[in-house]
């Protein structure tokens, strides 16, 4: 049992909350996100229409897909390692625009091997479409499009503290990860009455 102060101090940075805490879900719902208002908005030279969230809703499941089972797999991910990864993407495809191949890869584990998770979902999609042989193939720009708006919503969504899931339960939510036949949250790390 943790004391309420306690609770408010320390969730999410000394603590490992787990993400179907009532405590840690209210106070979602009650928390502003952190976000450093004075951080640049990511690749704001990138416009993302409505039209393109129409158009590529399935680049963009296959992509929270991704992100969920990496998730799954590895409980200890955080919204850090998910913006580092995400940002890393971003940067790797805004050269490759500009014509130098040069991959941003992070530093984490976490954040690395979701980069690679996502570039590998990326390859899985573009072949996928090329099976079914459709109108028209899906173009690195709309990937590049994709995992900024992700990137967009997951700084948008962090509260900033080290140990973080809020961004992640928006683009990987249990119940989406649940749907998929993964799992959703980690077993508990704190035992309560």
């Amino acid at each position: 049992m943790i004391c309420a102060p306690c609770c408010g101090t320390y969730r999410e940075v000394t603590i490992d909350c787990v993400g179907t805490c009532p405590h840690l879900l209210a106070s979602r719902r009650h928390d502003r996100p952190t976000a450093a208002p004075e951080a640049p908005p990511i690749a704001p030279e990138v416009e993302i229409s409505e039209r393109f969230l129409h158009s590529q809703r399935g680049l963009l499941m296959a992509l929270n897909l991704a992100i969920g089972d990496y998730r799954g797999k590895h409980p200890g991910l955080v919204d850090a390692d998910l913006r580092a990864a995400l940002e890393g993407l971003v940067r790797t495809l805004a050269t490759r625009r500009a014509g130098i191949l040069y991959e941003s890869r992070p530093l984490g584990e976490f954040a690395a091997g979701l980069f690679e998770a996502l570039l590998a979902a990326w390859r899985r999609y573009q072949e996928d479409a090329r099976r079914e042989l459709l109108p028209e193939a899906p173009r690195e720009s709309d990937f590049e499009r994709a995992v900024v708006l992700l990137a967009r919503m997951a700084q948008a969504h962090g509260n900033g503290r080290p140990r973080s899931r809020r961004a992640l339960s928006l683009l990987a939510p249990p119940e989406l990860m649940r749907a998929a036949g993964r799992a959703a949250e980690p077993a508990p790390l704190l035992i309560t009455p």
